[in-house]
């Protein structure tokens, strides 16, 4: 399946028209009609745009193997991190401030329960295994943490409001914002092409 041909099997899996992709990707119906004709191939941002208006992964609409299964990049390390988050995997917490937003130095990375009776814990010249639930894994990489707090906050901000039986036009407006905001903080951040340092790694604490 081209590239074109997935664009055009999500969009109408989303129920959205030509014309509707283009307005939620900010990209040009004409565009969007030549993508999935074959006539036009997506550059790399445009693509993730139009990934982030389907509500779906990039590497879905890419399915590169030298993207999905490598490690290689600062992109590749976003797209994991908001990966786990998304999914409840593993997901950054910790104190907020009184904005809510989470405070640098409490930020952590805490693993599902539903993990928990699958998988456990090995470590070197300890005896018996470690319990996942008391592990938790701190950022080490300042940027890294910093974009993931900025991320975590509109992510949080627009559950919370989802969350809502009703909106006020404040709310709505704030919502509306929110999305925008994450949705161009995520191709920002899955784009980044810098090589990954393999002795810049997470840490792991155990409470």
């Amino acid at each position: 399946m081209t590239i074109g041909e997935r664009i055009r099997y999500y969009r109408k899996s989303a129920d959205m028209t030509q014309r509707e992709l283009a307005a939620a990707s900010g990209i040009h119906y004409v565009s969007i009609c030549n993508y999935e004709s074959g006539k036009m191939t997506p550059r790399d941002d445009q693509l993730r745009k139009i990934a982030t208006a389907l509500g779906i992964s990039y590497s879905i609409l890419n399915d590169l193997e030298s993207e999905t299964k490598s490690f290689r990049t600062l992109g590749n390390l976003f797209e994991l991190l908001l990966s786990l988050h998304k999914s409840g995997v593993m997901t950054l917490s910790g104190d907020r401030d009184e904005n809510g937003v989470i405070i640098r130095n409490t930020a952590r990375f805490t693993t599902s329960d539903t993990l928990f009776a699958y998988f456990r814990l090995l470590y070197p010249d300890v005896k018996g295994s470690l319990d996942l639930s008391k592990i938790t894994l701190q950022l080490q990489n300042d940027f890294v943490l910093s974009k993931m707090i900025e991320w975590e906050s509109l992510y949080n901000t627009i559950s919370n409001l989802e969350g809502k039986s009703k909106l006020s036009r404040k709310e709505k407006t704030c919502l509306d914002q929110a999305k925008k905001d994450i949705g161009l903080l995520e191709i920002n951040l899955t784009s980044y092409r810098i090589s990954l340092d393999s002795s810049k790694g997470i840490s792991i604490l155990e409470d």
